[in-house]
């Protein structure tokens, strides 16, 4: 009687068998680390979402004091808006102003400005509206408004919009002009 016919060869070697460990303990360890970080970059996204959102409800609200960005590092709070106004409702001279003062390159405003405002990242408010004529068309649209840096090769970007209105004294008469001012929030560092 020949033992051949009753036993086969082995279907898993050993260095098989420890071979296909090796490779799924590998696979799973790649996936974790791979889940974690997206994980994390959710996480620092969501972190500066927040910022973005209450920095722009900041903004429509009054500042304290009202030419806040002279001394940012003496300011209570930042703000655009109107005194005595609805949210939303902002100063056009505060905005002209706030602009000459935190744009580049007077970065030592700028820099008390975003500690005022308690965020890490870098930010740049525009702001664009036009009046509504008679009719109910858009027409004498306002220069664009720009406050901050304009994002250079962020890493991290977020951007928040909210409906404005400005009103603009011209002699006797005010004009409303409606728009939007956008928030973005960026940063060129990995850690927020």
């Amino acid at each position: 009687m020949s033992l051949s016919k009753h036993y086969r060869g082995q279907y898993f070697s050993m260095d098989a068998i420890v071979a296909s460990v090796i490779f799924v303990l590998a696979l799973s360890l790649l996936a974790s680390h791979w889940f974690a970080l997206r994980a994390q970059n959710e996480t620092r996204s969501s972190i500066l979402q927040e910022d973005a959102d209450r920095l722009s409800e900041t903004l429509l609200q009054p500042a304290d004091p009202w030419d806040w960005y002279v001394q940012p590092q003496y300011a209570r709070t930042a703000g655009l808006a109107l005194n005595g106004s609805p949210v939303g409702v902002l100063n056009y001279t505060l905005l002209i102003q706030a602009g000459s003062y935190l744009n580049p390159p007077r970065s030592d405003q700028y820099v008390a400005a975003q500690n005022l405002m308690a965020t890490p990242a870098d930010f740049y408010i525009t702001i664009n509206t036009s009046m509504p004529n008679a009719a109910g068309h858009l027409r004498d649209q306002l220069p664009l408004i720009v406050i901050g840096h304009e994002p250079v090769n962020p890493r991290q970007v977020v951007q928040v919009s909210r409906g404005v209105v400005i009103p603009v004294h011209s002699g006797p008469q005010t004009y409303y002009h409606y728009g939007i001012m956008t928030l973005t929030l960026w940063t060129n560092r990995s850690n927020i």
